[in-house]
């Protein structure tokens, strides 16, 4: 690694770059594999449109909250992200959600379903899906 003609103090600064330059390679891989709860990808909610209604899936490895509403209906509104028990799906649970439950749905139209983790969602922690219900 040294040539022996290197001073020792030399040695040392490229043996110090060499460990922090790991560390920092290290760091950021292990920060890219780990699971992100704002992230899409194969941890994710699956809906199935079934005859009265939706059947949420949380494929998630932890809780996600949702707002289920008419696409329409949805352009009128202003709304915040809410979570609590009532709006909440536990990891690897699956909730139905009744058509009827659904704000502004009408048969035949779509859904936009939101879905985040966490108790204070953001904006970038919102993910929505879009559910032809229409048959």
């Amino acid at each position: 690694m040294c040539a022996s003609q290197t001073s020792t103090l030399s040695c040392s600064i490229q043996r110090l770059l060499i460990l922090s330059t790991s560390l920092i390679i290290t760091a950021c891989l292990l920060t890219a594999c780990s699971e992100n709860p704002s992230e899409p990808g194969i941890n994710t909610a699956d809906v199935q449109v079934e005859e009265d209604g939706i059947r949420v899936t949380n494929e998630r490895r932890y809780p996600i909250c949702y707002f289920a509403v008419g696409r329409y209906y949805a352009a009128q509104i202003s709304w915040a992200p809410v979570s609590s028990p009532e709006n909440e799906i536990l990891p690897r649970q699956n909730k139905f959600i009744p058509f009827s439950e659904i704000g502004g749905y009408e048969p035949g139209s779509d859904i936009l379903f939101y879905y985040w983790s966490g108790k204070d969602a953001t904006p970038e922690d919102i993910r929505r899906l879009v559910i032809k219900a229409g048959y």
